[in-house]
């Protein structure tokens, strides 16, 4: 049997971690989630993706990042089209 030396977590997984502690520390009820939104936006903000969409269906929120070079696309969108 091994047995792994624990690591330290890299920058972005512990800022992850701490996401996650927080939103687990302030839970919110279905349709009401302005402070989760808020924590989500931030956390977002702070991996620096060229836009941040809010108000996703209410309170839903998507970073985007757009690729640097050209390539393909692994798989076809959803509903199959282009």
């Amino acid at each position: 049997m091994t047995t792994q030396t624990p690591t330290r977590p890299e920058p972005l997984e512990a800022s992850v971690l701490e996401l996650r502690r927080a939103l687990h520390t302030s839970p919110e009820g279905s349709g009401l989630e302005t402070f989760t939104s808020g924590l989500v936006c931030d956390f977002l903000e702070s991996c620096r993706p060229d836009s941040v969409l809010t108000r996703l269906g209410g309170y839903g929120v998507a970073a985007c990042f757009e690729g640097r070079a050209a390539g393909q696309r692994p798989h076809p969108p959803a509903g199959g089209r282009e």
